[in-house]
């Protein structure tokens, strides 16, 4: 076909009807400055300092993990107090204990979870930089 015909909006979502869809190609061009200073920075250092972003994305994928952990730790000791009754909650010994040990491993995470922000910081820091 020879025809060709553009189309621009200002809709963050345009729709359109399938039909039309079904003949046309949607291209969305919707990004922020900051997406876009993200995306260069990030395509830099890959070249630059690549040993640099592959930190990066290391640390945001184990503080994303860490997180998680942190997540199902607390469900899990509400599911424990949840199931047993205040009397038993302080008799029995089993339930305490692993509500401290959950209470630990939570406070072990946070800490893993404070040092990757504290890198991400001193990561961010040289970006800017560079």
């Amino acid at each position: 076909p020879s025809f060709r015909m553009y189309a621009t909006t200002r809709l963050r979502s345009p729709r359109f009807p399938f039909t039309v869809l079904r003949n046309m190609c949607v291209v969305n061009f919707s990004i922020t400055r900051a997406q876009m200073t993200e995306l260069l920075i990030s395509t830099t250092l890959k070249h630059e300092m690549p040993e640099l972003e592959q930190e990066h994305v290391a640390l945001i994928k184990q503080k994303a993990k860490n997180e998680a952990e942190i997540s199902a730790l607390e469900e899990e000791m509400l599911r424990a107090i949840n199931v047993t009754s205040t009397e038993a909650l302080l008799e029995e010994s089993e339930v305490y204990t692993m509500l401290v040990a959950l209470q630990d491993s939570a406070a072990n995470i946070k800490i893993k979870v404070s040092r990757i922000e504290e890198n991400q910081r001193r990561i961010n820091d040289v970006r800017d930089t560079t």
